[in-house]
């Protein structure tokens, strides 16, 4: 397995060197189903559909 969100801050996670290979292949696979053309889904559609509040659920954030 790779490395654990607690073992770094995030600050420290922008640094080159901190998350393994591993670790940055394991984000990149998990975050395509999230992926749009205009950014990142903030939640996949199914658990989108059953939180009650759609303002924060059915948000795309725009990639920086």
């Amino acid at each position: 397995m790779g490395q654990s969100i607690q073992d770094f801050s995030y600050k420290d996670s922008l640094n080159p060197g901190v998350l393994s290979a591993e670790t940055r292949g394991e984000i990149i696979e998990s975050s395509k189903i999230l992926e749009t053309k205009l950014g990142y889904r903030v939640l996949e559609h199914p658990q989108a559909e059953k939180v009650e509040n759609k303002y924060h659920a059915n948000n795309v954030w725009p990639q920086e």
